[in-house]
């Protein structure tokens, strides 16, 4: 929690998301965003009164197994694969949704290539428009 969040003005202030270059798929810059108030909100509360009772350190890790451990990346992919198939009835992977998402996003708004460049951390705008013109997102 206190690796990759940021609460500038304070425990019941905004609450910044950093994700450190090196851990970005592109390696280059930081990425960083505040997170929406109604997010916030529940992240402080899930901290407050869910994470204790699992025995999870509050400023540790924010995805823990039942008994307080950290969940791998393998773990957590799979579960939101299983948590798409079983909501939504597709097979997708979580990088797969992310495109899913852009793509959507641009189906509704066709001049959006710089949002979805911020959106997939695209360092060029025409690695975007390569991306747009290869992606389909069938249902």
């Amino acid at each position: 929690m206190r690796r990759h969040f940021a609460e500038p003005d304070g425990p019941r202030g905004r609450l910044i998301l950093r994700i450190p270059a090196e851990e970005t798929k592109s390696k280059r810059r930081e990425l960083a965003a505040e997170v929406p108030a109604d997010v916030t909100r529940r992240l402080r509360w899930y901290r407050r009164n869910v994470l204790p009772r699992l025995g999870a350190d509050p400023d540790g890790y924010l995805f823990v197994t039942r008994n307080g451990a950290h969940k791998s990346q393998q773990t957590l992919s799979q579960q939101i694969s299983e948590i798409i198939e079983e909501r939504v009835g597709v097979t997708m992977t979580p990088h797969q949704f992310r495109h899913c998402a852009a793509y959507l996003y641009l189906e509704a708004n066709p001049e959006g290539h710089l949002t979805v460049q911020a959106m997939l951390h695209h360092a060029l705008s025409k690695t975007t428009l390569h991306w747009r013109a290869g992606t389909t997102c069938q249902f």
